[in-house]
């Protein structure tokens, strides 16, 4: 070999051993800026709906389908809204507030029907409808849920008089039960702890006791690595699609899983997406009215109306 060729071949493994090392620097930066933007989320997100098949999105709720309608402030509450229900029976939205303890009931089109006190009640934070005329309501710090018989409302709500379920032993933190949901066929209730660590509970068996029983069930808990959120802040099952829907103030994001927890489908709540011109401020709570139309309660007292698109 010559020694121009020497040198040659010395200058060029010393050129690809610095491109090498800026290639990886390279890469090493722009994961570090996607991650700082969670834009490795969005695009895992993207990628997840890309490769959904289309049968599987016709049985989806499909939340790319969906896009932003209308915001509004709900009648009669200054601050708190933290989740929403709605039951088909009496044609309502129910609405609960933690402070004051606070139930609202509303029409179709927002007007205010009553407002209920819940006497001795703490910090409940999520709302569900068993399917067979029962609220149930779930109070954060003491991890339990409250069953209200609707066709009581007309009287006081007092917690000592009506059944009580124990999810979990009492969180003084403010990181306990805040997300809750009801399946009416397999009667199983959803239930979830906010954040450190964030997990979901399965409650099977669930039944009706009579009043001023407190009593514990089964419970499984559940990683919910796979969602990649931040915290769980509501959640709403799905009857026609046996789909769970599940909100995170804290990501900005709602998410469609299966039954087996496999995400399905993504809502960006920024603004920018799904037609929504500013970022909803702190989702707590989220539901699907009679037309299938999607609604997100954020405080202090805002409501977020999607509707499919055409």
């Amino acid at each position: 070999m010559s020694r121009f060729t020497a040198v040659l071949a010395f200058h060029w493994l010393t050129f690809r051993r610095y491109l090498l090392i800026w290639v990886a620097s390279l890469i090493a930066l722009v994961m570090t800026v996607l991650a700082l933007f969670e834009a490795d989320d969005a695009l895992g997100q993207l990628w997840q709906e890309r490769i959904t098949p289309v049968q599987v999105r016709q049985r989806s709720i499909w939340l790319p389908d969906y896009r932003f309608a209308q915001r509004l402030q709900l009648p009669g509450i200054e601050a708190n809204a933290s989740d929403i229900v709605y039951v088909a029976e009496r044609r309502s939205y129910f609405v609960v507030i933690n402070s004051p303890a606070q139930l609202y009931e509303y029409t179709e089109d927002f007007a205010l029907k009553a407002r209920h006190e819940l006497h001795e009640f703490e910090d409940p934070e999520a709302l569900a409808y068993d399917g067979k005329g029962h609220l149930l309501i779930g109070e954060e710090r003491r991890q339990s849920v409250v069953t209200v018989p609707i066709a009581q409302l007309d009287r006081p709500i007092v917690r000592s008089e009506l059944a009580t379920l124990s999810i979990a032993d009492r969180a003084d933190n403010n990181r306990g039960l805040e997300g809750m949901a009801f399946d009416p066929s397999s009667q199983v209730l959803f239930a979830s702890r906010e954040q450190r660590p964030v997990r979901l509970f399965e409650v099977a068996g669930v039944v009706q006791p009579e009043a001023s029983v407190s009593y514990q069930a089964a419970v499984s808990a559940l990683g919910v690595q796979r969602l990649r959120m931040d915290d769980i802040s509501a959640m709403h099952y799905d009857l026609h699609t046996r789909h769970l829907l599940v909100l995170s103030d804290q990501s900005r994001l709602l998410a469609e899983v299966d039954s087996g927890y496999a995400p399905i489908s993504f809502m960006d709540l920024e603004g920018g997406f799904n037609g929504l011109d500013h970022s909803v401020p702190q989702a707590e709570g989220v539901t699907l009215g009679p037309q299938r139309q999607l609604l997100i309660v954020s405080e202090p007292n805002l409501l977020y109306r999607y509707q499919l698109a055409d």
